[in-house]
């Protein structure tokens, strides 16, 4: 949106039922506050949300909440996406400083929430402006098919390039083939339906006949061909959604051509992690729009954790086309460690009040360690399993007992490290 002003940027405010955020407007939609007069168990608490020194991100803006359970992350996050969402001005008020005049306006586009947390935590409504990315009752995977079928076959570049990044990742290309479900192409099928469905579904099956692809007894059609149907692939679409069953519409697969091998891979083939991957990254494509707000609560939840380490890189160079402001909410330090300092604000409990209070890091976080964001971000001092502590304490009351064959075969389970070395001196010095 143009600006009648000098300064390059808006700022405005938006508050409702005790919500107050900040935003700063430089052509696109950022978050810079908010402050929570009471929800859940939070109570007068203002955080800010900065930007890096350098621009990491491209046009995205990325900011991080860590903290113990109970410290209010999640609870920032619905306080968030409930203020947004609110369009209604009797409850909330956005005002712009400008140089030639002041408007009322709420300027984000959409709010989008992703979360795979089990448990139903945020409000989801029935409104374009906002999307819910989680566990739902459904979570067909084959209704992912007609919305990339859409998108790869569409004039929308961002979101191809997007896609097109997500495949690379995965190990595969862009352009997949569409298998379709034959049995609605039976005459007696055919001729059961009215007439104008009739019509429709013959158009369908002699573009399929006259465009068919044979590979290993499959047959398919390109996306590219669904150009040559009358009305181009948006007709096509909105043609096969007439004959969907439930959550069926009659896209029985999509074949992808793998990079490390010469052969294609139906989606639904696709490994566990490859599609927890897929399926996360391609419904926010499918829904994300310049100038939106997402909210990401626990991205590492199912990940492996050579994508958990990727992940920071992976929103960079999926949605960095995308002007949008993510906020996640995360207790992972490979996470972390990806983050500049600035953009990551710490939760604890006050140990005296028992209120929610921000914590200002004191060391650079970006490129450090995790095992030294355990200790600087999440305040965890030791970053051995609890089991493996019992055991070490177990072998050094055998060496103090001189069980030193016994002491041995637990020493002998023990990996390469420093808590081993110290082990070692000590049996070394005790025989």
């Amino acid at each position: 949106m143009p600006l009648k002003t000098s300064e390059n940027y808006q700022n405005a405010t938006l508050s409702k039922k005790g919500y107050v955020i900040k935003w700063r407007y430089y052509f696109t939609v950022r978050i810079e506050s908010i402050n929570i007069a009471k929800s859940g168990n939070l109570e007068n608490i203002n955080l800010i949300f900065k930007k890096p020194l350098n621009n990491y991100f491209g046009n995205l803006s990325i900011n991080v909440l860590v903290g113990e359970n109970g410290t209010g992350k999640t609870t920032i996050l619905k306080a968030i996406s409930e203020a947004v969402m609110n369009d209604n001005h009797s409850d909330i008020e956005i005002s712009y400083s400008m140089v030639e005049n002041a408007r009322t306006v709420n300027p984000c586009s959409k709010v989008i929430i992703s979360t795979f947390s089990p448990h139903k935590q945020f409000k989801t409504v029935r409104n374009r402006k906002f999307s819910y990315i989680g566990p739902t009752s459904s979570n067909k995977l084959c209704e992912l098919f007609l919305p990339l079928i859409k998108i790869v076959s569409s004039n929308d570049f961002k979101k191809q390039e997007a896609i097109q990044n997500l495949l690379d990742e995965i190990g595969y290309t862009s352009i997949p083939k569409i298998e379709l479900d034959e049995t609605m192409f039976k005459d007696d099928f055919i001729n059961s339906l009215d007439e104008k469905r009739q019509r429709i579904l013959r158009q369908i099956r002699d573009h399929f006949e006259n465009n068919l692809l044979e590979d290993n007894e499959k047959r398919y059609i390109t996306v590219d061909s669904l150009l040559l149907y009358t009305g181009g692939a948006t007709q096509w679409v909105k043609d096969i959604k007439r004959f969907r069953v439930y959550n069926n519409f009659r896209v029985a697969d999509l074949w992808f051509k793998s990079k490390n091998e010469n052969h294609d891979i139906p989606l639904t083939n696709f490994s566990s992690g490859e599609l927890t991957l897929y399926y996360r990254f391609f419904r926010l494509i499918d829904v994300i729009e310049d100038n939106s707000i997402v909210l990401i609560d626990e991205p590492e939840t199912h990940l492996h954790p050579r994508w958990i380490q990727k992940y920071i890189k992976l929103l960079k160079d999926i949605f960095n086309k995308f002007k949008a402001h993510m906020i996640i909410a995360t207790h992972s330090p490979l996470i972390t460690s990806d983050i500049p300092m600035e953009c990551i604000t710490g939760l604890k409990k006050d140990k005296i009040s028992g209120r929610i209070v921000e914590y200002k890091l004191q060391e650079r976080t970006m490129g450090t360690s995790p095992r030294e964001i355990l200790v600087e971000v999440f305040g965890v001092e030791n970053y051995f399993g609890e089991l493996t502590l019992e055991s070490v304490s177990n072998i050094r009351r055998l060496i103090q007992q001189k069980k030193f064959e016994e002491a041995l075969r637990f020493f002998n389970d023990l990996g390469d490290s420093e808590l081993k070395f110290e082990l070692f001196v000590q049996l070394e010095q005790s025989l």
